[in-house]
């Protein structure tokens, strides 16, 4: 289906017909200007937030009180706002590590009203929600199609899904899986902690410690305020909007990893923990739908302490479906593997969509422009096979003029006239794009009004 957004960008292409009687041929001294608009450049993604977590020798005892020797050398994740804006008033600290089994999770939750925290939810998979509790989600792997989630209460009741994220971006939520977790509460003066274990075979992490994607959240009843780590406006469950979990190793830490499908381009961050330089051998593995397969790998080298950023073109096949990346980062010398990385992707057939703005519905009589900027974003057919015809009507939405544009040269451009000839009233104005055959691909219409000027 068409998309109809009120949004502008690309380079225009700019033409102005003389508004005519439909009968009257079409005016031979259109223009055809090119001109870059840069306030319309695609805006910068912002930089995920990032834990790096170390490992510990002595798990923490699940008691519910910070106090075991492995918090006091755990990153913490802090700075929880609402809505991606502003901090929240009751501030929440996480902290987190882990071992060869299992992922330890603890938070302080600060609350000056805890004796007005809410904790009514007493059976595990409850509304756990409904309750003051904390929230985690975790995906173990950056495509973030499947993500576990934890619920919570301050009772240390716990609510566990097992969500997949559908193309269209509908979420299933496995609410009968129930992993082997431990969570323990306590509350003292004006704060309640929680501590956990997640086992990592739970979350598809014991043989996969590369990257993770991870948000960590709160929901405060006595003041109704929902805050988390990894900045986000809406509800929780975005998790494009997760950040990064990365797990500190004795040699090589993976702390960043993106992928660009349009560019076809791996980045991977980093960082030799080790004291020596080492050689690497960084490699990706693309298998289609099909079950054909294409590899791509770099060799690098990467100083002791040294942070890289590894770039890596990739070769991918157009088909559609779920892609199956798997990205391996390995020491040639010995055939040592260090990181597995496995990332899904998902190439659909492109959508058609038209993206409008109209810079002025009010005129005054003697203004001598009206103008309509169109960017089409993946057209169905090219360029040159597609037409735009436009038409003002009445306010009866008869046509009183008309004109007709073949053989398109640029997906984005302006479309103009001089409305100075018209009487004052209420119009509208109409844009249709068509193929070669004739078949309407887009149509809009807008209305649009002439004021005498006093």
């Amino acid at each position: 289906m068409n998309r109809f957004i009120y949004l502008l960008s690309g380079v225009v292409l700019s033409f102005q017909p003389v508004i005519a009687d439909s009968a009257e041929p079409a005016d031979p001294g259109i223009k055809l200007v090119f001109e870059k608009l840069p306030h319309l450049n695609k805006a910068q993604p912002k930089k995920k937030k990032t834990l790096v977590i170390s490992k510990t020798a002595i798990p923490p005892l699940i008691d519910g009180k910070i106090n075991d020797l492995c918090w006091k050398n755990a990153m913490t994740a802090d700075g929880f706002t609402v809505q991606g804006k502003k901090l929240a008033e009751a501030q929440t600290n996480a902290w987190l590590t882990y071992d060869d089994k299992n992922l330890y999770i603890a938070f302080c939750c600060q609350e000056p009203y805890l004796d007005k925290i809410k904790a009514g939810e007493i059976y595990r998979d409850g509304e756990v929600w409904e309750d003051d509790c904390v929230e985690i989600m975790i995906a173990p792997n950056p495509g973030r199609r499947q993500y576990y989630h934890f619920i919570i209460n301050s009772r240390g009741i716990i609510y566990d899904g097992n969500n997949t994220r559908k193309a269209d971006g509908h979420i299933d939520k496995n609410i009968s899986w129930s992993p082997q977790v431990t969570a323990k509460t306590s509350a003292t003066g004006s704060s309640w902690s929680l501590e956990m274990a997640v086992p990592l075979k739970e979350i598809s992490l014991d043989d996969n410690l590369g990257l993770a994607g991870i948000n960590l959240y709160r929901e405060r009843k006595t003041r109704r305020e929902n805050s988390c780590w990894s900045p986000l406006a809406g509800v929780f469950h975005q998790p494009a909007c997760f950040g990064h979990l990365a797990f500190k190793r004795d040699l090589y830490t993976i702390t960043d990893f993106s992928f660009s499908q349009s560019e076809r381009r791996v980045e991977i961050k980093l960082k030799n923990e080790n004291n020596q330089t080492g050689e690497l051998t960084a490699s990706v593995k693309i298998t289609a739908p099909s079950g054909a397969e294409t590899t791509s790998c770099s060799k690098f080298d990467i100083s002791a302490g040294e942070e890289k950023t590894i770039d890596l073109p990739v070769k991918m096949s157009e088909e559609t479906g779920t892609h199956s990346m798997t990205i391996t980062l390995s020491e040639p010398r010995s055939g040592k593997i260090y990181h597995i990385i496995k990332n899904p992707i998902t190439v659909s057939k492109p959508e058609f969509s038209v993206k409008v703005v109209e810079e002025n519905k009010i005129l005054f009589d003697h203004e001598k422009l009206f103008k309509t900027n169109i960017a089409m974003i993946n057209p169905p057919v090219p360029l040159a096979e597609m037409a735009i015809s436009t038409a003002i009507q009445d306010s009866n939405e008869k046509v009183i003029r008309k004109k007709e544009i073949v053989k398109m040269k640029s997906s984005s451009f302006v479309v103009s006239f001089n409305p100075s000839k018209l009487m004052p009233g209420h119009y509208y104005f109409q844009i249709s794009i068509s193929n070669r055959q004739g078949k309407i691909l887009f149509q809009t219409k807008g209305p649009f009004w002439i004021i005498e000027r006093y």
